[in-house]
């Protein structure tokens, strides 16, 4: 990470010229540069919860915040929203030193990337849903398109989408799970006492005390762990959504994951105190998700769950923490909000069921995007095959909202169907984006984020091509070409205006700073290049000081009046060196 970035001197855009061989120009319809569109995937059923297909535009009607909108349909047999590509003026098929951070090809239906979420499940249940997710893999069907990434102290992606089942086998049979995943939360101090000693204890008033005491310290550190792992998962969740922003259409996320819960108790002596809760997060998760057209399907890697009042054997460090507590809840000294201690999880808030707080959030993220949750089954495999099912016979909707709007407001969908004994299901809205700049500090925190993720984000779709200029001191010739429908261009006067800040960073093959450049580039067009940039996207070029020890350069475009981004990592190693 680096605090400062040097000031590249001032450069504009230029209309795109050649980055490839290109397809004569066609008269595409021209894309509004104030109003973006929306796609709503929608799954249809029938009264048997069947797939319904065959439907027709005339068959959807949708609202938009309780206002009508003129849909346009792409079904399984129409065609689908266009690609960046063909935005962006470039060949279906890109020669090699071109670099892109979206799809070259559209992906079918039953496209879905399978998140394995080690960061919040027990080791047992991990392996357990490895060899599921292996089964599953050894009976994809010929057109399905699997992606695997892994969620640990860091995001990864263990393959990306491919209907290769031999490759998918391959690389998640090396994935052996992560060890210190989701660590217990129940103090050190109940494992040290048999049950002798915790009645002598709880007998002495010092003892208690000071019992109670290294208790409520050794929960504040599972409290903050616990706040690490959910903020961890929050951002994995945002930075798979804009990695898959530019791929258009429906895309399914499979979260096999024993999740978190949405709030805990800060005071373990009574069960409640001011509690935490993750509602802010899940709001951000979903934001970034609805925005991108992701629809989430969380999968309980737990399986079928039993309620703690009903388990047939407790370990000795529950059952002495559950007696413990509940003997410390029903003391006088708290007067107010004591709970029974039926759960041997002191981090549970007011006592609710454990299994219940957990399948909260799974519940309310696929509600929100249109996903579903699959909770208390043991079959993970049928799970994934429902869930990578449900997508492929969903139609997708498209529509230019009826009324610009730059508030960053949570826009709510509905979609009705005329259509006798069927329902529709569908991601519940999106936001709109917000035409208001971050305070400076922000943009900067939230630009190093984007460039440190795992991932490649894709909100602003970008093709890059760098060569190495031969010299004494090694530089890069840099051309960037950018989806020009994903920056926001207001009109003022007859003209067009935008800015999109450029960051170029270089990171040594241990991921370390080795010092980078930023510009802010204005946009100011007339209406004839502002159609001109919507058919071929918009070219940046610059040539830039290679530094010493420099193993990967990390290139972001940012919309400045949405904090859209765009980001494209390059293997230095593998860049050609122009000729002299």
């Amino acid at each position: 990470m680096i605090s400062r970035l040097a000031v590249l001197p001032a450069l504009t855009f230029v209309l795109a010229g050649p980055l490839a061989a290109q397809e004569p120009a066609v008269s595409d319809p021209i894309i509004r540069a104030t109003t973006r569109l929306v796609t709503v995937s929608v799954v249809v059923r029938d009264r048997d919860g069947k797939p319904v297909s065959g439907l027709k535009a005339e068959d959807f009607s949708l609202t938009d915040e309780g206002k009508r909108q003129q849909v346009q349909l792409w079904d399984q047999q129409a065609a689908a929203p266009q690609l960046p590509s063909a935005r962006m003026g470039l060949p279906a098929e890109l020669p090699p030193d071109i670099h892109t951070n979206f799809q070259g090809a559209a992906l079918p239906r039953n496209a879905a990337v399978i998140l394995l979420d080690g960061l919040n499940t027990p080791i047992v249940d991990q392996r357990y849903t490895r060899l599921q997710i292996l089964k599953f893999l050894e009976r994809l069907h010929p057109d399905d398109q699997i992606g695997i990434y892994i969620l640990g102290r860091k995001l990864q992606v263990l393959h990306d989408f491919t209907g290769d089942m031999r490759s998918l086998l391959k690389q998640l049979g090396k994935y052996q799970g992560e060890i210190d995943a989701n660590p217990a939360t129940v103090t050190d101090v109940t494992i040290l006492m048999n049950d002798a000693k915790l009645e002598a204890a709880m007998r002495d008033p010092g003892v208690w005390a000071s019992i109670e005491t290294q208790i409520v310290a050794d929960q504040n550190i599972a409290l903050a762990k616990l706040e690490d792992r959910v903020l961890r998962t929050i951002g994995a969740l945002e930075a798979i959504a804009h990695h898959l922003a530019s791929v258009p259409g429906r895309k399914s996320l499979l979260w096999v994951s024993a999740a978190f819960p949405t709030v805990v108790a800060t005071d373990i002596r009574t069960g409640t105190g001011s509690p935490a809760t993750f509602g802010e997060e899940a709001t951000r998760a979903v934001r970034a998700l609805a925005n991108a057209g992701v629809s989430i399907y969380p999968i309980d890697a737990r399986g079928v769950m039993v309620d703690p009042g009903y388990k047939a054997s407790l370990s000795s460090n529950e059952r002495n923490m559950a007696r413990f507590l509940n003997a410390t809840r029903s003391r006088g000294r708290q007067t107010q909000n004591r709970f029974p201690l039926s759960s041997p999880d002191p981090m549970v808030y007011a006592n609710r069921d454990e299994t219940k707080s957990h399948h909260d959030i799974m519940q309310e993220l696929a509600q929100r995007t249109g996903g579903r949750a699959f909770v208390n089954a043991n079959d993970t495999g049928k799970a994934l095959r429902e869930a990578l099912d449900d997508g492929a016979g969903a139609y997708t909707l498209g529509y230019y909202p009826s009324q610009a709007d730059e508030s960053g407001k949570f826009h709510r969908i509905q979609v009705k169907l005329n259509c006798a004994g069927c329902s529709a299901r569908h991601r519940e809205g999106y936001f709109a984006a917000a035409a208001r700049p971050e305070a400076a500090g922000r943009q900067h925190e939230t630009m190093m984020d984007v460039l440190s993720a795992p991932l490649q984000a894709a909100d602003v779709p970008m093709a890059v091509q760098a060569v190495i200029l031969p010299d004494q001191a090694p530089k890069l010739r840099v051309t960037i070409r950018l989806d020009a429908a994903a920056i926001l261009l207001r009109e003022s006067r007859g003209r067009f205006l935008g800015r999109v800040d450029i960051v170029a960073l270089f990171l040594d093959a241990a991921g370390a700073s080795k010092g980078g450049a930023e510009e802010s580039v204005s946009l100011d067009l007339t209406a004839a290049q502002r159609n001109d940039a919507l058919r071929q996207g918009f070219n940046y070029r610059q040539t830039l000081p290679m530094p010493e020890g420099a193993h990967t350069m990390v290139l972001a475009a940012r919309d400045a009046a949405t904090g859209r981004m765009g980001t494209v990592r390059l293997d230095l190693s593998k860049l050609e060196t122009a000729l002299p």
